[in-house]
C-alpha cells in the first residue's frame, strides 16, 4: 500500500461540484491547500482500505497539498491506532508522527480527527505534559484548547 496508490484510488471520487462545499467547510485556508472535490465519507472509506499502510508512506500523503489527502492520511492513522491489535511501538509512531508533522494539521478537521485515537489513547498511561506543551502553543493548530485544557486530547473513561 503506498502513498500514490491511495492518491490514485481517491481521485477516482473527483467530483466538481463537491469543490465548491469542500472550499466553505475548510477552515483556516493557508493560500497553499488545494481540494479535489471528493466527499468526506469517501475520503473514510478510502482511507479505512489503506489502514495497512506503512507509516513512511502515511508522512509522503501528509506532505500532499491536497486537503482530503491529508485528511485520509490522518484517517489512516486514527484506524491504526484504534485498532486494538496495533502495538504499543506502533501507537508510539502514530503519536510521534503526529506531533512532529503539525506544520501539515492547518484545520480543526485534522486535530479532531487524530485527538481520541493518535494522541488521547496513546497517552492514557503516561504522563502528559505534551499536552500542556500543546495548550501554551502559539500555533492554533498545536492549541485546541478547550475550557483551559486541551479536553478533545483526553478520551472519555
Amino acid at each position: 500500500m503506498t502513498a500514490q496508490q491511495f492518491i490514485e484510488k481517491l481521485s477516482t471520487f473527483i467530483n466538481d461540484k463537491e469543490i465548491d462545499k469542500v472550499e466553505k467547510f475548510f477552515k483556516g485556508n493557508d493560500g497553499v491547500t488545494k481540494h479535489f472535490g471528493v466527499k468526506f465519507g469517501d475520503v473514510f472509506t478510502t482511507a479505512k482500505e489503506f489502514s495497512a499502510m506503512p507509516l513512511d508512506e502515511i508522512n509522503t500523503l501528509l506532505d500532499s497539498d491536497f486537503y482530503e489527502v491529508r485528511m485520509g492520511a490522518v484517517s489512516i492513522m486514527d484506524f491504526q491506532a484504534g485498532n486494538k491489535k496495533t502495538s504499543e511501538e506502533k501507537r508510539k509512531q502514530l503519536f510521534n508522527l503526529y506531533l512532529i508533522r503539525h506544520d501539515r494539521l492547518n484545520n480543526w478537521d485534522f486535530v479532531d480527527r487524530a485527538a481520541r485515537n493518535v494522541i488521547g489513547e496513546y497517552l492514557m498511561d503516561k504522563p502528559r505534559d505534551i499536552l500542556y506543551q500543546l495548550a501554551i502553543s502559539e500555533n492554533l493548530w498545536e492549541r485546541r484548547n478547550r475550557d483551559g485544557r486541551n479536553s478533545c486530547f483526553y478520551p472519555e473513561k
